[in-house]
């Protein structure tokens, strides 16, 4: 018999070299990991044993996990576990595994963005309705309208109709 994985969310995070440069776009999990100690599972943290760490050169950094130490390379996810346990992942076997949605997936913050840029834009609400609700409407009779036309030129011709006579 074959079954179907199911759907989960995860919250996960593509380490590249830009990214370990600066942590100005690590999600807070990650920085919680970072302030963690370096023995303890979920931690994040760079190796110490390679000296004066110089300018070009950045230290690789470790995740701390129940099978151990394991190295993050660059294009690695760091994925969160439900325990606050970190995963890692190359980035083939991420895509594969969750799938190119994930890549697109957009933050509580971003929603909120696109979200008020979408109801700023009603300039003329409907009476008695809200921004949200006129958006809506607006929408939905777009997608009707669009969806009507596609229809129409897919149909074919009446008998008789649309054809030449010879």
């Amino acid at each position: 018999m074959k079954y179907l994985q199911k759907a989960v969310l995860v919250s996960a995070f593509q380490m590249t070299k830009e990214r370990r440069t600066t942590n100005l776009e690590w999600p807070n999990w990650l920085h919680e990991a970072w302030a963690k100690p370096v023995v303890e599972n979920g931690s994040l943290f760079c190796s110490r044993d390679y000296g004066v760490m110089e300018r070009e050169i950045l230290t690789p950094l470790y995740i701390q996990t129940p099978q151990g130490t394991k190295r993050v390379e660059w294009g690695d996810w760091i994925i969160l576990g439900d325990e606050g346990d970190l995963r890692l992942m190359n980035h083939d076997d991420f895509m594969e595994m969750h799938g190119r949605m994930a890549v697109g997936y957009l933050g509580a913050e971003e929603i909120k963005k696109n979200y008020n840029e979408l109801i700023m834009a009603v300039s003329h609400k409907y009476p008695g309705e809200s921004r949200h609700e006129t958006a809506l409407r607006y929408i939905r009779s777009f997608e009707s309208y669009s969806e009507e036309a596609a229809r129409a030129k897919t149909e074919e011709p009446a008998a008789g109709q649309g054809q030449k006579r010879p």
